[in-house]
């Protein structure tokens, strides 16, 4: 028995002995598998971290079951935090990085609040990072659901995408001043898809060429019917006919608008092809050349007509050999020095008239012999004996001559009497002085009536401040205290008698109203223009007053930053305001106005716009048009208006206030309890 013990027992160490030599290496095989896994995915990360930084795109993860916080280092980068400063709540991130700035916190707040459980997020914001860099950071965010089937955390990307907001940006004011070249340069863009015949214009169209503002062009027959001259249907077919063999086309078009103006167009068109090399559609440009054109056209006229006075002017022809001696005459004597021609033939013109020339002039015509080169209208000089002025005058204009081989021949050239020309450039030269003393006294005299115009509008300004604020201080305070005791009156008579506190009470409204009236009659009269903030809160006061006194709809629409220190400028814009909404209001019978003020391209541009005119009121009866002229020129402004009993009538005053010196205008200054 003990013998059996002994052998169970030893098998059994054995046993455990092999046991705990295979748990051995088990667990070095683990080890080993789990530091290949643990190499593996370092690796794996590090190789995502490269892909993040080359993709500049940052990862994050929250889990809320674990409290875990994560996120890569090129998250870490983009936010210049640690780990460990890392917000664990939105409202916290938002507190810590989202720009405070233009209401981007209360932005993301919103775009948070309307996610819904299970659904990714994307979006985009503006960062404050703690160095003051703002940045531009797109987001993308999903929920992560443990197996139950609950919401344990987010995770997510970012990616700085504030070069492209930049080139966005960029791209946006870019296109604005090409806009705004094309519409100086007078240049449109068209597409032209050619199956359907559809015509898109860009630019704005309209207004570069002058078209109404409702005009609109769907398709090219619809151009070509509204633009294109009747005159031009030659040419309309052969450019129709580069365009079915899909070539580039130019041309220039004569246009008739239907208002009778005169235009002309430069289109220039581009095929453009699809995968198989087939035309699809044109991409091209119209300018107006309508100026150059006419320019041009005045330009070839006048050359025309001097070539053929040229022709028909020449009094003599000529022929001289390569060294400048005479071998041809027209005439049987020169007419500058009664010569016969047998005399001067053989002979050079600087030995024949030495005097016909200064030595300076003499030497200058020969190195241009010498060199080979045409000249013209070579003024020539006689002179009558012990005369120093010239009595006669001749044009020579001549041209080398080659022979077939190239060899320099000789000149040949014709001359003409041009001594009527020259003495009437003499005399012509002494009436230009005259006149040139003349104009200048004529300009000092529009000086002179121009400064006695600003002189004018300055008293009829002054007188009309004097009175507004005479009426506001005296009748306005006559009246408040009549209206005080008629008030008092009737506090007295209500126990007395009904009937005459009535009265009183009537009497009470009747004045307090006069008192409204006074007060709008001063505003209008004195606008609060001076020493109140300027010309912005005289419009605002205007137009509360027109719907207080005309109950109309008065929409209003000021850059509060204006300020214009000419005090001039700042009234005579009132006035003309003032003018228009006066005249739209009692004349026109409009219910709605609209008022602007803003700058634009270096100027302060103030618009006035109402409704409809009532039936009947033509531009023509506009009878303030030239009272705002005259106020619009006297501070260098200029008016544009547009009438229609259709889409409403506007007025703009663009007054260069950049090109302006403030004017101190001598004027009462009104007071501030006004």
């Amino acid at each position: 028995m003990g013998i059996e013990l002994t052998y169970l027992l030893s098998a059994l160490l054995v046993l455990v002995a092999g046991s705990l030599c295979f748990a051995a290496v088990a667990l070095a095989r683990l080890r080993a598998t789990r530091e290949v896994l643990r190499a593996q995915l370092a690796t794996q990360r590090a190789h995502f971290e490269q892909m993040e930084r080359l993709a500049n795109v940052g990862s994050w993860i929250s889990d809320t079951s674990s409290k875990l916080l994560d996120a890569s280092p090129t998250y870490l980068e983009l936010y210049q935090c640690s780990l460990a400063e890392l917000p664990v709540t939105a409202e916290d991130f938002i507190e810590r990085f989202v720009d405070p700035e233009n209401g981007e916190r209360e932005r993301m707040r919103e775009l948070l609040a309307t996610r819904t459980k299970g659904q990714m997020l994307t979006g985009e914001c503006r960062i404050r990072l703690k160095d003051g860099t703002r940045k531009w950071v797109h987001f993308c965010s999903e929920p992560i659901f443990g197996e139950d089937g609950a919401q344990r955390g987010h995770r997510g990307i970012v990616r700085d995408v504030t070069e492209e907001r930049e080139a966005q940006r960029r791209l946006r004011e870019t296109t604005m001043l090409l806009r705004e070249a094309h519409r100086i340069a007078k240049v449109g863009h068209f597409h032209w898809e050619l199956a359907s015949d559809r015509l898109t214009l860009f630019d704005d169209f309209n207004e570069i060429f002058e078209l109404p503002a409702a005009q609109r062009f769907d398709t090219m027959s619809q151009w070509m019917a509204y633009m294109i001259a009747a005159s031009e249907k030659e040419s309309v077919a052969q450019n129709m006919l580069r365009i079915a063999q899909g070539l580039p086309y130019h041309v220039i078009r004569r246009v008739v608008l239907p208002d009778n103006r005169t235009r002309y167009l430069e289109a220039r068109g581009m095929p453009q092809r699809d995968v198989s090399g087939r035309v699809y559609a044109y991409r091209g440009t119209v300018r107006d050349i309508t100026e150059q054109h006419t320019q041009l056209l005045q330009l070839t006229r006048s050359e025309e007509r001097f070539r053929r006075l040229t022709e028909l002017s020449s009094d003599w022809y000529w022929e001289q050999d390569a060294a400048h001696r005479f071998t041809f005459l027209s005439r049987e004597e020169t007419v500058s020095s009664k010569l016969p021609a047998k005399v001067v033939l053989g002979k050079t013109r600087w030995e024949l008239f030495p005097q016909a020339l200064s030595a300076t002039e003499w030497a200058a015509h020969r190195a241009v012999l010498d060199a080979r080169q045409p000249f013209f209208d070579l003024v020539t000089r006689t002179y009558a004996e012990g005369d120093p002025d010239p009595i006669g005058y001749f044009s020579i204009s001549g041209e080398p001559v080659f022979n077939a081989q190239g060899d320099f021949v000789g000149y040949r050239g014709v001359g003409r009497d041009v001594t009527k020309r020259k003495l009437a450039e003499r005399a012509l030269a002494a009436k230009s002085a005259e006149l040139l003393l003349a104009n200048e006294a004529l300009q000092r005299e529009a000086a002179r009536r121009e400064q006695l115009e600003k002189s004018l509008l300055l008293v009829i300004e002054s007188a009309m401040t004097r009175a507004g604020s005479q009426l506001h201080e005296e009748l306005g305070q006559d009246l408040t205290g009549i209206a005080l005791l008629a008030k008092s009156l009737e506090a007295k008579l209500r126990n007395t008698s009904q009937a005459a506190a009535g009265d009183a009470k009537y009497i009470t409204d009747l004045v307090n109203r006069s008192i409204q009236q006074t007060r709008l009659l001063s505003n209008s009269l004195s606008p609060k223009i001076i020493g109140d903030g300027g010309l912005v809160p005289a419009l605002h006061q205007l137009a509360a007053d027109t719907r207080m006194r005309h109950q109309v709809e008065f929409n209003t629409r000021l850059d509060e930053g204006i300020q214009i220190s000419d005090d001039i400028a700042s009234r005579l814009l009132y006035r003309i305001a003032q003018d228009v909404v006066a005249f739209a209001v009692l004349h026109a019978g409009v219910s709605t106005l609209w008022i602007s003020l803003r700058r634009g391209g270096g100027a302060v541009l103030l618009t006035v716009g109402s409704g409809r005119w009532q039936e009947g009121v033509q531009s023509s009866q506009w009878s303030i048009a030239d009272a705002i002229a005259q106020r619009a020129r006297t501070i260098g402004a200029t008016v544009r208006s547009r009438h229609s009993n259709d889409y409403g009538n506007v007025v703009r005053i663009s007054w260069p206030a950049m090109l302006a010196a403030p004017t101190s205008a001598n004027l009462p200054r009104e007071k501030s309890e006004k």
